[in-house]
C-alpha cells in the first residue's frame, strides 16, 4: 500500500505505476491510498529494497508491505 500527500495528481502516480511496472489492485481515493502489486514476485530483502526507493519520492508519505491481519486468534490460517 502506498500512502501519498493529498495533493499528488494522478499524472504523477501513473508516472510511477509505468515506470515500476505496478498494477493497481484497488485506488483508496478518500484516503490517498494505493495498494498495487509488482509484476515479479520479490523476497523480503528485495520488497524491503523497493520500499526505501519508493519511499525517497517527496509525495510518498508511507509504503507497507502486504500482510494479513486476523483479530481472532481462533481462526484459521488458510
Amino acid at each position: 500500500i502506498i500512502s501519498v500527500e493529498p495533493d499528488t495528481p494522478d499524472e504523477t502516480m501513473n508516472e510511477l505505476f509505468e515506470k515500476y511496472d505496478l498494477d493497481i489492485v484497488y485506488d483508496y481515493e478518500n484516503f490517498n491510498m494505493y495498494a498495487v502489486s509488482v509484476s515479479e514476485p520479490l523476497d523480503a530483502e528485495q520488497t524491503d529494497s523497493f520500499i526505501k526507493e519508493l519511499e525517497q519520492y517527496d509525495y510518498i508519505l508511507a509504503v507497507e508491505p502486504d500482510s494479513v491481519v486476523y483479530l481472532d486468534s481462533s481462526a484459521e490460517v488458510q
